[in-house]
């Protein structure tokens, strides 16, 4: 027969209710940390235990068992956290947890600096345990120390008191056992699928093995019976008169946490197997990770960690309300926060990953990282340069990078626009198309390597699709020469170039711009001469469209081509600038006017209208000449037209006015 002592009673070393009231309703963000803090405290206990054993084996003679068990129970309202730590003593019971916020594990920690520190313990603010009372109205605390007689700590929420005595009910081998009675409205917490979905959340790489005691229904199994030569009446009569067997009740221990942080191991021991299982876990993803990448920072802040390229780029990927990073993080393997947006800048949301902290300023919660600008800034710079060392590694591989590039080129040149400190790095990792490779992308190594010694510039030109920028008359002498322009098609790519100056002392030159690629001779100068005239009228025609015209030596197959000048919008520019919706109208028209129309000297049609003008100045197909060189220069160029109705009206008048011989007369147009 087991005996009870009466219970003693205390009270609260501080203003209990007005503490508990904080923790329930300040402290926490959300009641399930809880159980996060429970198994917390679990571990430490565990933990200490360990410690322990090395200067006394006796400490596990009742048992050699490390684990945390969970043991809801839907008829008493009860979920009960075990663990089989070191335990209490009643002394202990009434000192620790008789005064709120008082931490022995950092008692501990302190009292072992000299010697042997515990690296994995976890509670420091000592308000852990009281978190319980989120959801309960009642906790009991029974624990069993070696050495000692086992003690039960009693409280409800609503007394400003606890209670404590001697127990030898419910005997514990050693540990700690709490039961929380938990209030109506959090029964959500006895379902062991929310206690699994809370476990894998928050505590899934706990040190120790965390079980949880599971009811499950199966059907009682039958046997099969001969079945004799009846009639269908005869079948119906039988099923009819029998009765189902209620189902069988299985119980049995569940493991809940079999996934090892792979964090904690060397790289080298970690198979690429282990790798794609660890990033479904946390990812949720059916296919393995594109690249791996697997660290370890020392330092004011010592780190360790696991980062993942996945496979598809998520559909919301640069959108401003998603959370900024996919990167759990970790203070001793406790889930602290998934939103790391201090942590990982934005071109980095991507990234799947886990990084685990062996010390980091945490809030009394735990659920945030107090502010301390320095670290946090020294340990994004880290976190920034392991990505990009996996994304220099995936290079490596070309189909593999492909692939990476395709999904995630604009994340990087984002990154280049957004990180001036990472722009060596990820100007590595850049890739572009070019007029001698349509179908292959090229970094800016290979374009200098294969670039002429004595070429000073690398030529680029921005537009919607490789189709128009390949066939574009800004680039025919480049073509001609067997100079390489790399073409650049993606919207980001305009902002990309005005902050990348120059590569390897090669200075980035746009084709879209006014330029001079060789000398004139001296035929191009006469031709300068003589087209001077026949350039100034058309200026005078065509007005504030163009900012002036010129007679071109870099065109060759085509009449003329709109440039811009060096502080003008390109053509894509100008496009894109068009459809910001809070756009500057008045920056807008002065810098789309800064075009220069370009003439071929030697093409037929420009020396067709320069005999027309020599003849007669005063002539109106000049005027109507000039204005369709002027709208095809803006579709050839990559412009849009001002007003496409005015140039189908002088396509149709100069049909008009070269009619088949034969053919009626038509009106004027």
């Amino acid at each position: 027969m087991t005996t009870t002592t009466d219970p003693t009673k205390f009270d609260y070393n501080t203003d209990v209710k007005q503490l508990l009231n904080l923790i329930v309703n300040t402290f926490y963000s959300t009641k399930e940390v809880f159980l996060r803090e429970l198994i917390s405290n679990a571990s430490d206990s565990l933990n200490k235990l360990r410690h322990d054993s090395l200067t006394n084996p006796q400490a596990l003679v009742d048992t050699k068992d490390f684990t945390i068990e969970i043991v809801p129970d839907k008829t008493l309202n009860t979920l009960t956290v075990r663990d089989t730590g070191i335990g209490m003593s009643e002394e202990e019971l009434i000192s620790n947890l008789g005064t709120l916020a008082r931490s022995t594990t950092k008692n501990c920690s302190v009292a072992d600096a000299d010697g042997n520190p515990l690296h994995n313990l976890i509670g420091q603010y000592g308000v852990g345990f009281y978190s319980a009372f989120l959801v309960s109205s009642k906790v009991v605390v029974r624990s069993k120390k070696f050495g000692c007689p086992q003690a039960v700590w009693e409280s409800s929420i609503e007394t400003n008191s606890f209670t404590v005595r001697e127990d030898s009910e419910h005997q514990l081998p050693r540990g700690t056992e709490i039961v929380c009675f938990l209030r109506d409205e959090h029964k959500e917490y006895l379902d062991e699928t929310r206690l699994r979905d809370l476990v894998c959340r928050h505590s899934q790489f706990t040190d120790f093995p965390i079980r949880l005691w599971t009811r499950t229904e199966k059907e009682p199994e039958t046997s099969d019976n001969d079945q004799s030569d009846s009639d269908e009446e005869t079948k119906i009569e039988i099923v009819e008169e029998t009765s189902t067997p209620p189902p069988d009740i299985v119980e049995e221990w569940s493991l809940l946490n079999d996934q090892i942080p792979l964090w904690t191991r060397l790289p080298e021991s970690v198979t690429l197997e282990e790798h794609k299982s660890f990033y479904k876990t946390i990812s949720h993803d059916w296919e393995g990770p594109l690249a791996v990448k697997q660290f370890s920072i020392e330092g004011k802040l010592n780190l360790r960690g696991v980062l993942y390229t996945p496979p598809r780029a998520p559909f919301d990927m640069l959108e401003p309300s998603k959370p900024q990073t996919n990167i759990k993080l970790y203070v001793r393997r406790v889930f602290i926060q998934d939103d790391c947006k201090d942590f990982c800048p934005s071109y980095l949301s991507f990234v799947q990953g886990a990084i685990d902290f062996t010390d980091l300023p945490l809030n009394i919660s735990r659920e945030t990282i107090q502010d301390q600008d320095e670290i946090m800034e020294s340990v994004k710079k880290n976190i920034v340069k392991q990505c990009l060392e996996m994304f220099t590694i995936l290079s490596k591989s070309p189909n593999d990078y492909k692939k990476f590039y395709n999904l995630f080129s604009k994340n990087l040149k984002l990154g280049f626009h957004e990180s001036p400190s990472s722009r060596t790095k990820i100007v590595e990792l850049l890739r572009f198309y070019s007029n001698k490779s349509l179908d292959t992308m090229i970094s800016l190594q290979e374009y200098v390597d294969r670039a002429e010694p004595n070429q000073k510039n690398i030529y680029y030109l921005d537009g919607e699709s490789l189709e128009a920028l390949s066939s574009s008359p800004l680039i025919e002498l480049l073509n001609k020469k067997g100079i390489e322009v790399l073409l650049l098609t993606e919207p980001i790519d305009p902002f990309l170039v005005q902050n990348l100056k120059d590569y390897k002392g090669k200075i980035l030159v746009s084709a879209s711009k006014e330029l001079v690629l060789e000398e004139a001779s001296t035929q191009e100068e006469e031709f300068r001469q003589t087209f001077e005239p026949l350039c100034t009228h058309i200026k005078s025609i065509l007005g504030n469209k163009i900012e002036k015209i010129v007679v071109s030596n870099r065109l060759v197959d085509s009449p003329c081509a709109l440039s811009t000048s060096e502080f003008g919008w390109s053509a894509r520019m100008e496009q894109i600038m068009k459809t910001q919706t809070l756009r500057d109208t008045s920056m807008h028209s002065f810098m789309s006017s800064k075009k220069i129309l370009e003439l071929n000297p030697t093409h037929f049609i420009i020396q067709n209208l320069q005999e027309i003008f020599s003849q007669n100045p005063d002539n109106l197909t000049i005027s109507n000449l000039a204005w369709i060189l002027y709208d095809t220069a803006l579709l050839t160029s990559g412009f849009s037209l001002d007003t496409p109705k005015d140039f189908v009206r002088r396509i149709y008048q100069v049909i008009a006015e070269n009619k088949t011989p034969g053919e009626p007369e038509t009106n004027e147009i």
